[in-house]
């Protein structure tokens, strides 16, 4: 039976039918916090469904119903049973695995979505089974290519009256969670086995955690945290985040905060402010006024996983939930704190402020597995000034790495056309370039250049220092 979504739009005559999976997102249930992960569309609503059993009824669950002429009572040896299926079937389907887990725990387990959600971030548990449309079309389904004008197993759209075309379309099926399957079907052994699965407790006061992270269903978004360990005493670090992304209309250009706050050894979570800046120019002392906005809530389920609760003040954006995966792979972290202090070029990784450049500056890190470096730069425009928050600009810098280098060369790069966490189309586009030079783990100077985009023509140098305190075993 192909995974796939429950789709039956003709009857046994071959007329069409309604007979196919739900989805969607609530126009009056806010979408609850811990519905976060890959495919997760948004934060529109409350999205359904969450999981999916089988429920087409060609594949029917044998069924005794009495007043339908099934018999429940063996008579010559037989019985006679209705195939069933919809929310019929898979309903007390997942009752049934429910009354497992109770039974293996010895107690009621209360809302399971939460542990759901977060077994699904582990692809690697086996818990789920991903309806894909490499799924269902790498079997013997009879499809070939995926359409949502045309209901399938790749979608829950419907046909119209006459014939498979015409109708409403409805949701396709994709790689994690989606509105026709949710996170998939369920591997019941796998499930009961991973439910127990101790959820290390994260601690946040750690270098280790230092990086970029990206954000699911955000187009060209994402999170550069640095964390200062034992900056308010041991075992409370001082966690500086700047999160980069866009106005709420793709007309309304980029957007970047800062995150400040402290966070604990003892703790996988930590609320802190969010700020924003505004009043800068580029490459400039204009005087800038910082502000918060709103608070957020840093949860973290691993070294690479987590998600950002966030809730602003006033206006637009208002508040939601951002699924969070680290872009680098780890270094030195781990759930109870970095795993050493080894001599590694990752320890330029953090905060480096632009001296005399009020409210400016860059956030970058260095993966040595991947001779990879890669930087935000947080600024202002160069050009006529608004005196508000349109006027932030954000650049990326990318480059290879060679190890222990002291100058690199970089090309800058400006995104547009993003929405502050959705998908859109947005475009990366080269713009200038860049010579980053370090003296020391602290101390670094950054020539520019750029010659296309809205600075075209601008060039200068940037001299740098770092805000955090280079960890220790960091030498240049």
């Amino acid at each position: 039976i192909p995974e796939g979504a429950w789709n039956d739009p003709l009857d046994s005559s071959s007329k069409p039918q309604f007979s196919a999976t739900g989805g969607g997102v609530s126009a009056y249930i806010a979408k609850p916090s811990w519905q976060v992960g890959t495919g997760v569309p948004g934060n529109a609503g409350r999205y359904t469904p969450d999981v999916s059993f089988t429920a087409s009824p060609r594949e029917g669950y044998f069924t005794c119903f009495a007043a339908q002429g099934g018999g429940c009572t063996i008579s010559g040896g037989q019985f006679s049973f209705i195939p069933t299926g919809g929310t019929s079937a898979s309903t007390p389907s997942m009752a049934g695995v429910a009354a497992l887990l109770n039974q293996k725990t010895g107690a009621a387990q209360a809302n399971l979505n939460p542990r759901l959600y977060a077994l699904a971030a582990n692809t690697g548990n086996g818990v789920f089974h991903d309806a894909s449309v490499a799924s269902v079309t790498g079997v013997n389904s009879g499809i070939t290519s995926c359409s949502l004008s045309v209901p399938s197993l790749c979608n829950n759209s419907t046909p119209g009256t006459v014939g498979l075309g015409g109708g409403l379309q409805g949701y396709a099926i994709g790689t994690g969670y989606d509105l026709a399957t949710g996170l998939g079907s369920l591997d019941v052994a796998n499930f009961l086995a991973q439910w127990g699965a101790a959820s290390t407790a994260m601690n946040l006061d750690q270098y280790g955690l230092t990086g970029s992270w990206s954000i699911a269903g955000a187009s060209s978004q994402g999170l550069s945290i640095s964390v200062l360990p034992d900056y308010f005493g041991v075992g409370s670090g001082q966690l500086f985040t700047g999160w980069f992304t866009y106005d709420v209309t793709a007309a309304g250009g980029q957007r970047w905060y800062t995150l400040q706050g402290p966070v604990s050894a003892s703790s996988s979570s930590a609320t802190i402010p969010i700020y924003a800046t505004e009043g800068g120019s580029f490459d400039s002392s204009r005087t800038t006024t910082t502000s918060p906005v709103g608070s957020a809530t840093l949860q973290l389920s691993d070294c690479d996983h987590g998600t950002l609760d966030f809730s602003f003040s006033g206006g637009t954006p208002q508040a939601g939930s951002l699924a969070l995966t680290r872009v680098f792979p780890n270094v030195n972290c781990a759930p109870q704190g970095t795993t050493s202090t080894t001599a590694t070029d990752y320890l330029l990784s953090g905060i480096w402020s632009a001296d005399g450049d009020s409210g400016q500056g860059l956030t970058f890190e260095v993966s040595p597995s991947q001779n990879a470096f890669f930087g935000g730069w947080y600024t202002y425009t160069a050009g006529t000034l608004h005196g508000g928050a349109s006027d932030q600009r954000w650049f990326t810098l990318q480059g290879p790495w060679t190890t222990h280098a002291h100058q690199l060369q970089v090309t800058l790069y400006a995104t547009s056309g993003g929405v502050f966490d959705a998908d859109a189309s947005t475009q990366n586009n080269a713009v200038g370039s860049g010579t980053l030079t370090l003296s020391s783990c602290s101390k670094a100077t950054f020539a520019y250049a750029f010659n296309a985009g809205e600075n075209a023509g601008h060039d200068g140098t940037l001299h740098l220092t770092r805000l955090d305190t280079p960890p220790a075993g960091c030498t240049y």
